[in-house]
């Protein structure tokens, strides 16, 4: 498997997450997608999950999560090896190579929800073959029966390494143009010596396709403090742990700027310098680049002419803060135009005490091509898992980590959980 396949189900796999429900029966069904599936399932899933795969029940035992051999799913996950467009309507078509192709259909097809998930270069749409599961007693009595409905029966050779530890002989065919694939499905689930069949027909699934583009987010911890003998060693204990640090609106404004990014560029760090500039965009920016700050921060309901001022910093350094405007996607469009790269999604402490959260705009705004977003907002390990399906370029996490009692420890986890993600 090429590192191109391997980032599509990844991605593929980040997006089947979000549609896991908070609680109940979770069918998994074979394939090395769904064991990374597994694998990003989080340790405080509430879950019980049912597995087809002996390596996805192995990972999900060791994180203690609970793994239970019978139950109707609420949703199920499956992969699939080829799809055909039927007028709206798209047939997938599984392959012989499941570890039980038998019992993995009647896990998915006993679901409420069935999702396929699939990476993009395995979107194969010409030239599928339609595997069938047969007795070995009956393998010459089924194909004459399928050859008798005009198809061009084939044998699965024996020392397949697909069929490595299978008890049952597998046969193929291939559709015909005019084929009626729900008729066909009902017709081989009826014929005697036949286990199962590889169509899916009969059952509406959603399907889930990832690209292998990848997008390394990275984690920026926000010293939101007033005094540098509290922002300086939280920065020193999650240092290891964090790709940017912010010296956040409060330091900057209480501290001496030059000072404070003097005694931070020690751990070796991008600094971001959250100034949150309203006007005089040039003149108020240019120091905190100068004497070391990677980043500095204007408020994106400045006018235009100070954020082209903040521009002449260089594009890259300069990232807008969204927070307060009205309409976040087309400020984004309309700064672009002007040359900014870098835009925050920002729910500010005091509406996050109204319940506000940064999902919505963020899913909004990723839609737009050719942008960097930061995003930030109450963030939580709890809550990172929503954040990272949308793949941020940056993570900006501040009370999470700063108030807590092991601020390294939650870095850490919070780190790690997005290295895994991206």
């Amino acid at each position: 498997m090429g590192l191109k396949e391997d980032q599509e189900k990844k991605n593929v796999s980040v997006k089947a997450l979000q549609l896991i429900p908070k609680k109940g029966t979770v069918g998994l069904g074979s394939g090395s997608t769904i064991n990374i599936l597994a694998s990003i399932i989080n340790e405080t899933s509430k879950n019980n999950f049912m597995c087809i795969s002996k390596k996805s029940e192995k990972i999900l035992t060791k994180k203690g999560i609970s793994v239970v051999d019978k139950g109707k799913a609420k949703i199920a996950f499956d992969g699939a090896d080829c799809f055909i467009k039927k007028g709206k309507k798209i047939i997938a078509l599984k392959g012989a190579g499941g570890l039980d192709f038998v019992e993995e259909k009647k896990q998915d097809y006993s679901a409420n929800e069935l999702v396929i998930i699939v990476g993009e270069s395995k979107l194969k749409t010409k030239n599928c073959p339609i595997f069938v599961e047969v007795e070995k007693k009956k393998v010459i009595e089924v194909e004459e029966k399928i050859k008798e409905q005009g198809y061009d029966v084939r044998k699965v050779p024996k020392n397949n390494p697909k069929l490595r530890g299978k008890k049952n002989s597998f046969i193929y065919f291939y559709p015909k143009r005019n084929t009626n694939f729900l008729k066909l499905e009902n017709w081989l689930d009826k014929q005697g010596g036949i286990l199962g069949n590889g169509i899916f027909a009969k059952k509406k699934f959603k399907m889930l396709v990832g690209n292998s583009e990848k997008k390394k987010t990275r984690l920026q911890v926000a010293l939101d403090f007033t005094l540098d003998t509290e922002a300086l060693p939280i920065a020193k204990k999650t240092s290891k742990f964090v790709d940017i640090i912010e010296i956040g609106t409060p330091l900057v404004k209480s501290m001496n700027e030059k000072e404070i990014i003097k005694k931070l560029k020690k751990y070796r760090k991008d600094l971001f310098v959250d100034l949150k500039t309203m006007d005089a965009g040039y003149y108020e920016t240019k120091p905190a680049i100068t004497h070391g700050g990677s980043y500095v921060s204007v408020l994106g309901v400045a006018s235009n002419e100070t954020i082209k001022g903040v521009l002449k910093n260089g594009a890259n350094k300069v990232v807008v803060d969204l927070i307060c405007c009205k309409d976040v996607v087309e400020r984004i469009k309309e700064l672009k135009r002007l040359g900014v790269k870098n835009f925050e999604i920002h729910s500010g402490i005091d509406d996050q005490s109204k319940g506000k959260n940064p999902l919505d705009e963020l899913a909004r705004s990723s839609e737009i091509k050719g942008v960097n977003l930061w995003v930030a907002g109450g963030i939580k390990l709890e809550t990172l898992d929503a954040i990272m399906e949308y793949h941020p370029a940056v993570v900006v996490v501040g009370g999470a980590i700063t108030r807590a009692k092991d601020p390294a420890m939650v870095a850490r986890k919070m780190y790690k959980r997005i290295e895994k993600l991206s």
